[in-house]
């Protein structure tokens, strides 16, 4: 999967000198943060390479069923064969490229719904109209295209690359550190209640940025996650690691009032693998994060809910508007700072080294991403 081409001849100095004042606190130029290029290197570098969390588990559990979606911007599905396996697609038919899975669901076969090119679960071409009047054709050159497809727990992960390696090798340490913090990886102890997409206007980069750190907190979340759990600084416990980070918040004394009654977070822990797998866990609650750029400037996230089962409706209920209300924050200041970057009048961020290290760290992977790119352009 080569890199076509780097933004400029001077990027790859430009990308060194990043790093060199990254740990100084200087963020990279602001400009990248709305660059045609520099995006276009981002899909074809890493999104295009790395894992990424898919669909919860328990939507593919039956043979033929089937979740139609997105690696960064390449459409793909991944349905469950009837052997038992999960195999994931690029979501082209190989005629002449449309959806051959337009929705989620249940289906024996995949058909598409262009020309009727038909497809068995396993991604093998099963026959096209009117095939056997033409010369040379093989069904069996043309199934479908195939992405790596792996899992932990309630999470399907997917990578756009076919060759890449499992999802444990690529992240060794995951094992060990979801099991340390606490997090449950049992099917049976959560169930899936919402999925709810958060469209932003902004870059991958600052929704990114933003989601890693909690230096904001107290200033941006204070009626929602902020008045549940104690987000000072010197009370979380976080590390960062390999391409992880995980972090736990201690609950806030005396919690949230909501109609009279408590609601009071007691276990916060949390899991971040690059680029943008998120993985929460708070008391019987759970949600598990995907992050689609969808241009330059354009950002969906997608977050799956889990409660434990037995967890009552109400709880629940109050527990998502907290959160929904603390992811939309969240996009209302990364739209605000995408407005800023695209003047061109700020040309680096200052970041603060100790109270936003996590987002040193995410920074330093991206750089390194566009390192590896322009070593591999010029054949290094």
């Amino acid at each position: 999967m080569p890199v076509n081409n780097c933004p400029s001849n001077g990027f790859e100095q430009q990308v060194d000198a990043a790093l060199r004042e990254l740990h100084t606190g200087w963020g990279m130029p602001t400009e990248w943060y709305h660059d045609a290029n520099v995006y276009r290197l981002e899909m074809d570098t890493i999104f295009a390479r790395e894992w990424q969390y898919f669909a919860p588990t328990q939507s593919l559990l039956r043979p033929g069923d089937c979740v139609v979606g997105k690696a960064g911007e390449i459409p793909v599905f991944v349905v469950r064969d009837n052997d038992g396996e999960l195999r994931g697609f690029v979501n082209m038919c190989r005629h002449r490229g449309h959806p051959v899975a337009r929705a989620d669901g249940n289906a024996r076969v995949l058909v598409c719904g262009y020309h009727g090119w038909t497809y068995n679960l396993d991604g093998s071409l099963r026959g096209a109209p009117d095939s056997r009047e033409e010369p040379d054709f093989n069904c069996s050159e043309l199934p479908l295209l195939p992405i790596s497809v792996d899992c932990w727990g309630h999470a399907v992960f997917v990578n756009p690359d076919p060759d890449a390696l499992p999802f444990r090798k690529a992240h060794p340490r995951f094992e060990e550190t979801w099991q340390s913090r606490g997090l449950i990886a049992d099917l049976d102890a959560y169930q899936l209640r919402r999925r709810v997409e958060y469209p932003a206007e902004c870059n991958w980069k600052l929704w990114y940025d933003n989601n890693v750190e909690c230096y904001h907190c107290p200033t941006v979340h204070g009626e929602s996650i902020s008045s549940a759990y104690n987000v000072k600084e010197d009370e979380v416990d976080h590390y960062e690691f390999d391409r992880m980070a995980t972090y736990k918040f201690p609950p806030r004394k005396g919690g949230r009032q909501h109609d009279g009654d408590q609601l009071v977070g007691s276990n916060f822990r949390s899991m971040q693998v690059f680029p943008g797998i998120t993985i929460v866990q708070q008391d019987d609650l759970m949600v598990i994060a995907q992050m689609i750029p969808e241009g330059p400037e354009k950002t969906v996230s997608i977050m799956d809910y889990f409660t434990e089962r037995g967890t009552d409706e109400s709880r629940f209920e109050r527990w998502f508007q907290i959160w929904g209300q603390t992811f939309m924050e969240d996009l209302t200041v990364a739209c605000n700072q995408q407005i800023g970057m695209r003047t061109g009048r700020l040309k680096r961020s200052r970041f603060m080294t100790k109270r936003e290290r996590p987002v040193l760290f995410i920074n330093r992977l991206i750089l390194e991403s566009y390192q590896r790119a322009a070593s591999s352009q010029r054949g290094g």
